[in-house]
C-alpha cells in the first residue's frame, strides 16, 4: 500500500503507531495549559477513499440523521433487484426444463 507508512500494513497497526507520538502531544500541550475535547483521527487508507480524511470533512460534520435510512433504501432496492434476477433466473431455468421436457416426451413417442 503506497499511502502507508513503511512497516505499517493494516489500520490496526497504524492506530498502533499513532498512539504513542498522539500521547506525546496531548500530554506536550496539557502542561501548557492546552486541553482538547475530543481527538477525531480517520482510520482509513487513502485508498478507502473515505469521506473522513482530509481534505474531506467527514470526522467534523455532524451524522446525517437521514444517512441511515438511506443506506436501508439502498440495501432494500440492491436485495430487490438481486431477488428480481434471482426470479428471472429460475424462471429461465423453468422454461428450459419444461422444452426439454416436452422434446423427451416427443422423442419418446416416436415422433
Amino acid at each position: 500500500m503506497p499511502d502507508t507508512p513503511p512497516g505499517v500494513r493494516c489500520v490496526a497497526e497504524v492506530a498502533k503507531a499513532f498512539e504513542s507520538p498522539q500521547q506525546f502531544i496531548l500530554e506536550t500541550l496539557r502542561s501548557q495549559g492546552v486541553e482538547f475535547d475530543a481527538v477525531f483521527v480517520c482510520p482509513h487508507f487513502k485508498s478507502d477513499g473515505c469521506g473522513c480524511r482530509k481534505p474531506r470533512a467527514g470526522l467534523l460534520l455532524p451524522e446525517d440523521p437521514h444517512r441511515r435510512e438511506r443506506k436501508r433504501k439502498q440495501l432494500r432496492r440492491r436485495r430487490d433487484k438481486e431477488s428480481q434476477r434471482e426470479r428471472s433466473r429460475l424462471e429461465a431455468q423453468s422454461r428450459k426444463d419444461a422444452v426439454r421436457a416436452y422434446e423427451l416426451v416427443y422423442a419418446a413417442l416416436g415422433a
